[in-house]
């Protein structure tokens, strides 16, 4: 599972990075009229770096936390 946070705030925690990754961009984007669907278009050919430089772009101001949960057997 990926778990990220901005500013140490929990925004999502998904099984799929892109997927974790897209939710916060969707997050940060809530006060404008684009659905998830839009954002999903807008950003199907950027990488994960990509996505997370965009994520940077968007809140400069927040420290991103990306973490890692693994389940140890």
């Amino acid at each position: 599972m990926f778990e990220i946070r901005l500013d140490n705030d929990w925004i999502t925690c998904r099984g799929d990075f892109r997927e974790a990754l897209i939710e916060v961009i969707d997050w940060l984007l809530r006060d404008k009229q684009l659905t998830l669907s839009d954002i999903y278009r807008r950003y199907r050919s950027y990488s994960d770096e990509d996505l997370i430089e965009e994520i940077a772009e968007l809140a400069p101001d927040k420290f991103l936390d990306i973490r890692v949960n693994i389940r140890l057997d």
